[in-house]
């Protein structure tokens, strides 16, 4: 899905491994939020380079590390 079909302010989008992340749209930037509380910022989407388009973000999430005994 792309930022500009969200229908509200916030929206839970799961991820492949199950995980929801938050999506938020503003006028600069499509923040996304994980389930600890850490963000990135996608302030630049559609950027044309050699392999295609890509999307530029100032930082990565990772997935919840596994509690002991799972």
């Amino acid at each position: 899905r792309d930022a500009a079909s969200l229908t509200s302010a916030a929206e839970q989008i799961a991820t492949a491994q199950g995980e929801n992340v938050t999506v938020r749209h503003d006028a600069e930037a499509v923040p996304l939020e994980d389930g600890q509380g850490n963000t990135l910022n996608v302030p630049a989407v559609d950027v044309a380079a050699n392999t295609g388009l890509i999307h530029v973000n100032d930082a990565g999430l990772l997935p919840p590390t596994p509690e002991a005994g799972n």
